[in-house]
């Protein structure tokens, strides 16, 4: 099953379930009260999907990330959360890239 945190890698008090507003909505994680630090508790993998756009002529989504320089444009990408299908991650992450 893994290690489970108990407390805060970085100012060492103890990590409580809260509840927060993240991209996809209200997600629940162990998060230090003092200092702020999230355990994601996920994996590293990332989705990416190519998506065609049958409604304009085969044309490819492409997504903007307003910190990028200039006229940079990428594929919808995303982290996958712990418990996730790949399919259901690039539900998710469509879905939040195109709100």
């Amino acid at each position: 099953s893994g290690v489970q945190f108990r407390f805060c890698p970085s100012c060492a008090a103890e990590l409580a379930l809260v509840t927060v507003a993240e991209d996809g909505g209200d997600k629940q994680r162990l998060r230090c009260t003092v200092c702020g630090f999230t355990h994601w508790n996920n994996p590293t993998p990332v989705l990416a999907a190519v998506i065609e756009c049958v409604d304009r002529d085969g044309a490819v989504l492409l997504a903007r990330n307003a910190a990028w320089p200039g006229r940079f444009f990428g594929l919808v990408t995303g982290f996958m959360e712990a418990g996730e299908s790949p399919e259901a991650g690039l539900r998710r992450e469509i879905a939040e890239e195109t709100a």
